[in-house]
């Protein structure tokens, strides 16, 4: 349930972050974004100029309906090279697709369905024949809805999230969330036993005038002409009114004072930032990737966001939480298994490596966090004494 990333600071845990999100991304945008592109969006190794035109390949094994799928690409900035979907119904692979392109513009493509993979007409035959778009992502569009491959789509388009909070999510998003479902009552909850003086949370919408939309639309059209169009959620500058968060708060037995987001204080919007995308994983079983989890979180609230996760009688529906700290205080406790506990450390390349704590030989005694501080499990950084070089 639960994968705990640490490692010195530039050692690529944020970089190993935004494989997931660059993955998941080409996976719900590709079809619909990709084509236009001069280039195809292609991370690669920097500090290589050679890697600049090798290929990158991802995969990811997830389970839908108890039934293990295996999907994955593999792409260049010019193409997409190979693409494949297995599905292990009784344990055996089988193949719902894979297609292989050369890098010989006059070499023909590899292209099969399988036999289990149902109403494959001229249409998709097509779109696997474009070397500019992924097949899964065109099973995200209404007019592609395909039986066995719009499920593993949605799979991977609604129960992955990623969040960056080292700076606080936008106030419409997290008061968007806060109306679904029954968030609101159990941040509430929260936030009164983790004493923020906070005994409510009200959502109310502002109209967005003429000059706000125009700015939000210039700024659509601007990031959309040298970022690309994948860089913003379709919606963007398209609405119409902003939704508000007011926190309520009790200043004595009686009475309660109202304060808008803008004037709660930086670890309050810190903590809904986190909480808001944790309640609503731990509610619809997804699996939420968030970089620097413990930047402004006291260690006490952290062990108990994680605890969350771990706990079977709360994560009734397997979510999953992948998250990069250096707060070493949650390797203290009998909170994470050794699984969980995983590293990056780069090599004299400059690469990241990865590698979990189960490389290790560990007794059940022994303390995780003074071992890793020591450098037995490598991943700190060795900066020597910074004070001798400012003298």
């Amino acid at each position: 349930p639960v994968i705990a990333l640490y490692g010195a600071n530039a050692a690529g845990k944020s970089n190993l972050l935004n494989a997931f999100l660059f993955f998941n991304r080409a996976i719900v945008k590709s079809y619909s974004h990709w084509e236009e592109l001069k280039s195809l969006p292609h991370p690669h190794f920097a500090l290589d100029t050679k890697s600049q035109g090798e290929a990158s390949s991802y995969e990811c094994d997830v389970l839908i309906d108890a039934v293990r799928y295996q999907y994955g690409f593999s792409l260049n900035k010019e193409t997409i090279l190979n693409e494949w979907l297995y599905s292990y119904p009784k344990g055996s692979r089988n193949i719902l697709f894979q297609r292989s392109f050369s890098t010989l513009t006059n070499e023909e493509p590899d292209i099969y369905f399988g036999p289990s993979l149902k109403k494959i007409n001229d249409l998709w035959k097509s779109i696997a024949k474009n070397t500019r778009t992924l097949i899964l992502s065109a099973a995200g569009k209404k007019d592609h809805v395909h039986d066995q491959l719009t499920p593993v789509f949605l799979y991977f388009k609604d129960r992955f999230q990623f969040i960056h909070i080292k700076e606080d999510l936008s106030e419409h998003f997290l008061a968007e969330q806060i109306e679904k479902g029954n968030i609101r009552d159990q941040l509430i909850t929260v936030l009164k036993k983790a004493d923020f003086g906070i005994v409510g949370i009200e959502i109310r919408k502002d109209a967005v005038d003429e000059k706000q939309k125009n700015f939000f639309l210039e700024l659509k059209s601007l990031i959309k002409e040298n970022i690309g169009p994948s860089a913003l959620d379709d919606n963007f500058g398209m609405e119409n009114e902003r939704l508000r968060i007011d926190f309520v708060h009790a200043c004595s037995n009686t009475l309660t004072h109202t304060l808008s987001y803008d004037e709660e204080s930086s670890g309050t919007r810190y903590l809904l930032s986190l909480l808001v995308p944790v309640i609503s994983a731990l509610e619809n079983g997804k699996t939420l990737i968030v970089d620097e989890i413990t930047t402004n979180l006291h260690t006490k609230l952290s062990e108990q966001i994680v605890a969350l996760f771990t706990s079977k009688e709360i994560n009734k529906t397997n979510a999953q939480f992948i998250f990069s700290t250096h707060d070493t205080n949650l390797l203290s406790r009998e909170l994470l298994r050794r699984d969980e506990i995983w590293f990056t450390e780069k090599n004299p390349n400059g690469a990241t490596i990865v590698y979990p704590l189960t490389d290790f030989k560990t007794r059940k005694a022994d303390n995780i966090e003074k071992g890793y501080l020591q450098g037995r499990f490598g991943a700190i950084p060795f900066v020597g004494d910074i004070g001798a070089f400012l003298n």
